[in-house]
């Protein structure tokens, strides 16, 4: 009885799997991971190594017309992430490109109660030569006890020297969850 009573208090404490079909840390993680490997297989900078002139890649515009309400804060704490992330900072190391975000998100991001932390500085000597732009994008299926979104993020970059673009790829993952649609 008493080993019934814990496994039920157990079951309790814990969020079910699956409760949300929204984006997570995790989803993000893994996209980053996925471009990292599509920039450095990329006919764009097949040819660059360490001590290439440097590429500032600015993250410029996101654009989410997914089904997910996302605030600017939001969006520009995910490509905070993304820009942050150890895959993307080795490309500097590798291929001589960095990444940044706006100086004005960083000040609106240092602002937020939940934006990453930045170093003292940061941005503030940079010479962008590329841009870059994130768009997300979602599609949704839902019955009355199930609920899946497919989520497609596409990014474009582009040369802001030639005014052509040097790469875009998509990434796209599916998150699932079950209960009551109108709970």
């Amino acid at each position: 009885l008493l080993l019934t009573a814990v496994c039920v208090l157990a079951g309790c404490s814990q969020k079910p799997v699956g409760e949300t079909t929204r984006m997570s840390i995790a989803d993000i993680e893994a996209m980053t991971e996925s471009m990292a490997q599509s920039l450095l297989s990329s006919d764009a900078l097949a040819t660059r190594g360490p001590d290439d002139k440097p590429w500032v890649v600015s993250m410029d515009k996101v654009l989410n017309l997914s089904d997910d309400v996302m605030t600017p804060n939001e969006q520009w704490s995910i490509m905070a992430q993304v820009r942050g992330s150890t895959a993307i900072k080795a490309l500097w190391d590798e291929k001589a490109i960095r990444f940044v975000i706006p100086p004005e998100r960083v000040a609106e991001l240092r602002n937020s109660p939940y934006g990453p932390d930045f170093e003292q500085g940061f941005a503030s000597e940079r010479r962008v030569t590329h841009t870059m732009t994130a768009t997300f994008r979602s599609v949704t299926r839902a019955q009355a006890k199930i609920r899946s979104d497919l989520y497609y993020c596409e990014f474009d970059m582009l040369d802001l020297h030639t005014g052509e673009p040097v790469w875009s790829d998509k990434f796209e993952f599916k998150r699932q969850a079950k209960g009551h649609v109108w709970d």
